[in-house]
């Protein structure tokens, strides 16, 4: 699982956990990633904040970063 931080106003993947404020978690795999940008609440409840399809768009994209540099170092 990969937090997910509100940051100053601003949605970003938390994934070292050390950022303040409210948090969610987002499961890595692809089907949830997909899930969550499909979403048509706009809501995300853990972070108390509305989510626009391009911020989930953001976040997938980094997430798929995030993932893919850590399958890189299994190697």
């Amino acid at each position: 699982m990969v937090r997910v931080a509100v940051d100053g106003g601003r949605v970003q993947l938390d994934p070292s956990a050390r950022l303040g404020g409210r948090g969610g978690y987002l499961h890595p795999r692809r089907h949830c990633v997909e899930l969550f940008v499909a979403a048509k609440r706009k809501t995300f409840v853990s972070l108390r904040r509305g989510l626009s399809r391009e911020e989930r768009q953001a976040l997938a994209k980094q997430l798929q970063h995030l993932v893919s540099l850590s399958d890189e170092g299994q190697s």
